[in-house]
């Protein structure tokens, strides 16, 4: 039986992100000092709901390319932990990652906030 979508709203710690139906609203680059670059994003669900993304460096390339800003996408296995960034861009005191297991796929969400 297949896992119902969930929600930004819905997420709390130690609740796994299956399945995620999201839209871009920002995306940019980070370069660390070091050169190492990584993207940090901000997406929404369909109850307008926010919340701040980071992928990993090794990771950047497999994301620069395949996520675009106002695209839809199902989300699948990402790991949320609590924003302790000096700057949040979401009022959502949890923000996600996007680790090894993550994957999107690019849907039409009708009518998207």
């Amino acid at each position: 039986m297949p896992r119902p979508p969930i929600f930004i709203g819905d997420l709390k710690q130690g609740i796994k992100i299956w399945k995620m139906p999201i839209g871009i609203i920002d995306i940019w680059t980070v370069i660390k000092r070091n050169d190492q670059q990584y993207l940090e994003l901000v997406i929404q669900d369909a109850k307008g709901e926010q919340i701040q993304v980071m992928t990993y460096s090794r990771d950047f390339k497999q994301w620069v390319d395949k996520l675009n800003e106002y695209d839809t996408y199902m989300l699948y296995n990402s790991e949320h932990v609590v924003n302790s960034l000096q700057y949040e861009v979401c009022d959502n005191k949890l923000m996600l990652l996007f680790i090894g297991g993550t994957t999107v796929s690019k849907i039409d969400i009708p009518d998207f906030p």
